[in-house]
Order: C-alpha cells, then structure tokens, then sequence
C-alpha cells in the first residue's frame, strides 16, 4: 500500500496480527493471581501485563541499520509516519504520541485508523463534523458538514458558510481567520484555497499579479495568470511584471524553465524571461527535473536532455514522477516498475519503486527493499514509511522509527 501525507510514503503489508497462546501460560494465571470466572478486571490486568511483557514492544533496543540512527531506541506494535515533526504510535496497547527528539506522550484515543494532518483530525457526531489534536482538545465543536486540514490551516464548511482557523498541533483552541457567507471553498494547501472559480488566500480574497487573476499556484517566484480569450501568461512576482507569451495552457516553472502550449498547438519550453527555448508540434513535454524532460507521443513516454535531445524513444507506459535521480529514472513498463539509465538500460526491477528522501523502497512480493541514490542495498523490510525525514520501519510486526545519518 502506498500513502502519502504531506511528503510522506508509505509501502506497508499491514500485519496486524495479535497471538494470544493462554494454555502455555496457564501456571502464570495461578502465581499472578489473576483469575477470570467473576473477576474480568483482574483478567484484563493480566492480559495487560501479559502484552507489557511478551509483546513486540517490551523495550527491546531496535535493530541497528548503517547510515541511520533510531529516533527512539524501542520498537513499538504499530506505528504511523511522521507528519509535521509528531507520529502516533502504540505499545503496551497504550496509545502515544512520538516527537522527533525521541519523547513520548501517552494520549486517549487509539488514532491508528484516524487520518491525522496537521497534528489534528477531523471526527463526527451526530452526522456533523469538528476537530481535535492529537492529544484529544477539541478544538472545533461537531456544527460543520465538511473539515479540511492542511498544516496548520483549518477549512470549516457548514450548510450556509465556510470558515478558515488557524490551528497548530498543540493548540488549546483553534483561531478563526476569516467567515466567508459561501460555502463553496476548497483548501489547496496551508496557504491557499479555491473558491467560487478564484485562486484566493485564506481571507477568501481571490489573489491577483499585475492586475490579473491567478490560475495556478506560485513556484519558483511566477504565477501563471489568466489573461482574456481563456488564455494564460506568466507574471515574475519578484518583478512585478508581464513575461511575452500567450498559452492555451501553462504549466507552473520548475528548475527554471516551464513548458506550456501556444495557440498555433505548438509545444514549447520556455526560460525565466520568456523566451522560447524548444518548440515541437510532434510530442508534449513535461516540466523539467532534475535536468530532464520528460516527453510524450503516441500514448508512450521517453527522455530529453537539457539541450532536448532524445536520449530515448517514447517507449515507456509511465514516468514516475516525471524527474530522474542521480541519472535514474522510475519507469513503467511491461507491469514492472524500473530503475533505468538512458546509458545502462533497466539496471533494477519490481512490482513497484517509490523514490522520496535519496532513497529508493522498491517492493516485491510484500518485501521492500531499500535502495541509496547509487543502488546500493541499506536493508530490507515488512513495510516502510517516510515522512518529514524519519523512516518507519516494519519487521515482523515490530515498527522502529530512524533518521539517515547525513
């Protein structure tokens, strides 16, 4: 399974598998003096003693892995990646949060089902809608029909108007922003949210360069912006000024350059001024990076250089992530994930390659091995998440959590 949160992934076989074997531990019942026919709460305290002892997390120092070093040294019976600087995990089938300096807070609620961004979640009652933090503070009373988190931005929409607050993991309460009396808004990110056909801010105020309204988010200090007649342009935010070029569709800059397509159907790379690099009518170029362009023709995907030459055919299905690594590229082909080098060929395949944090978690048949940015082997595992720099690693239903050594 593959998740994301925020710039998190995860490959996880998801063994949740709990074995209870009491026969064995039959003489245990009579010296601990729990018993079970009129007494469930002292049964229960042996089943708790019983875990706290015998149980994937019963402290045991984790797994050394070169080139990492573990966030915390014990192992833990579930465990979630990490997302803005926390992660929720389980031991003892007591339920925590883990912070990046290695501390834990034991909390209420078992959030290993729950969707955490932010730090926070939504939950319902009674067929609406509010939000809490991880460590349970409501901070948003059930009144609304729909809840969007994004970091430390919270998007409430009710039956008659949508609100945003601000809120971070730790808060106490959550702050109110802005009250718009419409409903229809949609949180892009933490900074940004769509509403009625406007990019705006999070006072509801459709944003706007040089007069013209944006159509696309900023990067790398442009925006594309809506001109007349359904066309688009690029406006230099640092400059405040109108780039040359009128496009069907623009794609947001990426490591200098953006691609976009003319009226004449003409594809075309274009620089930081505007200036026409490449044009093509035969194939439609993806946006550069990590020094490469990624084209299509005919339904299949190949490689260009800086300078646009072909350093493939456009023979793959996919390209993952259009960008390369090191001079690797993620393709697909044949139902099989690769590592390939336009100069070696396919050097390593299986059923599905992630890449995230210099690293590549390659998974075949619910074994995931963990590859560097030259292909050597770091290890492999059950399962593997990444998220905000710590890798969570799953072993025979024990997850450990590690930083890369720099």
């Amino acid at each position: 399974m593959f998740e994301r949160c925020g710039n998190a992934y995860k490959f996880m076989a998801l063994k949740r598998l709990c074995l209870f074997i009491l026969v064995a531990f039959s003489a245990c019942f009579l010296e601990c003096g729990y018993t079970v026919v009129g007494n469930v709460q002292g049964y229960e305290a042996f089943l708790k003693d019983y875990k706290r002892y015998s149980s994937a997390d019963s402290g045991l120092k984790v797994e050394k892995i070169e080139g990492f070093e573990p966030v915390v040294d014990e192992y833990f019976s579930f465990g979630k990646a990490f997302c803005d600087g926390i992660a929720f995990v389980r031991k003892e089938n007591e339920n925590y949060v883990l912070r990046r300096d290695g501390t834990l807070t034991q909390i209420a609620e078992n959030l290993s089902e729950v969707e955490i961004e932010g730090g926070k979640y939504a939950f319902e009652s009674n067929g609406k809608f509010g939000v809490k933090n991880v460590f349970g503070i409501e901070l948003l009373a059930p009144i609304y029909s729909e809840i969007n988190i994004a970091d430390d931005t919270i998007l409430a929409i009710s039956d008659e108007y949508a609100e945003t607050f601000y809120a971070r993991y730790d808060s106490k309460e959550a702050v109110l922003i802005k009250k718009c009396n419409s409903k229809d808004a949609t949180l892009l990110n933490g900074e940004y949210l769509f509403s009625n056909g406007y990019i705006c801010d999070l006072n509801f105020l459709p944003l706007t360069a040089c007069g013209l309204f944006y159509a696309n988010l900023p990067c790398e200090g442009k925006v594309v912006v809506k001109l007349q007649d359904a066309k688009f342009g690029y406006v230099d935010l640092s400059a405040n000024k109108i780039l040359q070029g009128c496009y069907v569709v623009a794609h947001s800059f990426s490591e200098g350059t953006a691609t976009a397509v003319m009226p004449n159907g003409e594809n075309v790379v274009i620089d930081e001024s505007g200036t026409k690099l490449f044009g093509t009518d035969n194939m439609r170029i993806g946006n550069k990076s990590y020094g490469f362009y990624c084209y299509e023709s005919g339904g299949k995907y190949g490689i260009l250089n800086d300078k646009f030459e072909r350093l493939t055919d456009a023979i793959f299905t996919d390209i993952k992530y259009e960008k390369s690594v090191s001079g690797y590229f993620i393709i697909s082909q044949n139902g099989k994930d690769k590592i390939y080098s336009p100069t070696k060929g396919d050097v390593y395949d299986c059923e599905e390659i992630i890449y995230e944090g210099r690293m590549f978690f390659c998974n075949e048949n619910g074994l995931v091995t963990v590859l560097d940015n030259n292909l050597k082997k770091l290890f492999s595992c059950d399962g593997v998440e990444y998220g905000n720099g710590v890798l969570i690693v799953e072993k025979g239903g024990k997850y450990a959590y590690y930083e890369r050594i720099q």
